[in-house]
């Protein structure tokens, strides 16, 4: 029995049929290849405007790194290379923060007092602060005997801790015994640490807590200091600042007493030679953002001194080495004249990377003039 044939119209709507079908099948591959397409092509875009923002950080970086650029060099310090393309620089002493292995380790008997009117200040209560006193005190010494209030290889209960040398890092503090609690009371205790700080501590930089603590001055007179160094425009490091230009003068202003002066005379200073210098390369809505802590061997504001000797000869790095070449802290950067590995220039103490906040960097870069 023959199969009934299909009619020619019945043949022609068949081959219709196919035909919608193959072009939608062609239509979706051609979809899902542009798809992919544009994803590679925004991811390469994407890279290659992080990688860009990267070079311009460094760029930035690089700039601020060389002992002549002052704070206020505005042209210097803020570029943009392109619309929408530049980096930012800012410049601190870091002097303005506590070394916290100075001072635990120091052999002055006020160095306690300073201690318990920081952790005062955080809010703790004297026996918390005689806790945390002596455990970090445990933590940076040599030996396994505990203090009273202290703690030692017993307490930890863990191999290798404390660790009974130096602090490497603030986040390392948090570590020891009785800083979880200062965690919860005080969130913020780590910007008052470096462990690159030379061990004074620069009044013209630290923040208005850190100067009340050490100096026990009135909160509203130290408040009134800040403003008055930052001068007329509320900017710190610009041309206009009111910086007091020696330890008396700062002391005077900010009302301290002859007791509270003498104790402060031992840790206090108006001068910072370690500098950390931030750069964010921008490039349109992408940052990038890097550090660097370096010791210039002369002041912040560039005025007066001369580059200290720094660094093994032989350790330093010439002004053609590029800035994304590695660099072991330690090393010297000869990018003054007259500056050498051996006989002067910027010692780099510490290169870092950081996240950067949305509004961070998205402000206007002026052109060079």
């Amino acid at each position: 029995m023959k199969a009934p044939q299909q009619s020619p119209r019945q043949e022609r709507g068949s081959a219709l049929m196919a035909v919608m079908w193959i072009i939608a099948l062609l239509t979706m591959l051609v979809g899902t290849a542009a798809l992919l397409l544009k994803e590679d092509v925004e991811t390469i875009n994407t890279r290659s405007d992080m990688f860009r923002a990267r070079m311009l950080a460094e760029a930035g970086l690089a700039i601020g790194s060389n002992p002549g650029v002052k704070p206020d060099d505005v042209n210097l310090l803020r570029h943009e290379v392109s619309p929408g393309e530049g980096y930012i620089v800012a410049m601190h002493g870091e002097d303005g923060r506590i070394n916290p292995n100075k001072l635990l380790m120091s052999d002055d008997p006020q160095s306690r007092g300073v201690l318990l009117n920081i952790t005062r200040a955080w809010g703790l209560t004297l026996d918390e602060s005689q806790i945390i006193i002596d455990s970090l005190q445990d933590w940076v010494d040599q030996d396994d005997f505990e203090r009273m209030h202290g703690a030692e290889k017993k307490y930890y209960n863990t191999p290798g801790m404390p660790f009974n040398r130096p602090f490497r890092s603030v986040d390392e503090m948090a570590l020891v015994r009785g800083m979880s609690e200062v965690e919860r009371r005080y969130p913020n205790w780590r910007d008052w640490f470096s462990v690159y700080a030379s061990g004074t501590v620069d009044v013209n930089e630290a923040s208005a807590e850190v100067i009340t603590a050490l100096t026990g001055a009135d909160p509203v007179m130290v408040q009134q200091f800040v403003s008055r160094r930052a001068g007329p425009d509320g900017i710190p490091h610009t041309k206009d600042d009111l910086t007091a230009p020696d330890l008396a003068t700062a002391l005077r202003l900010l009302g301290v007493s002859a007791t509270n002066a003498q104790q402060g005379s031992t840790i206090l200073g108006v001068q910072s030679s370690i500098v950390r210098i931030e750069s964010v390369g921008v490039v349109g809505n992408f940052r990038r953002k890097l550090y660097a802590i370096l010791n210039r061997g002369m002041p912040l504001s560039g005025a007066g001194g001369t580059l200290a000797p720094s660094g093994p000869s032989g350790a330093g790095i010439s002004a053609e080495t590029p800035i994304g070449a590695p660099v072991v802290p330690g090393a010297v950067m000869s990018n003054a004249p007259g500056a050498g590995g051996a006989t002067g220039g910027t010692q780099i103490l510490w290169l870092g990377e950081q996240d950067v906040r949305g509004d961070e960097g998205s402000m206007t870069v002026p052109q060079r003039r």
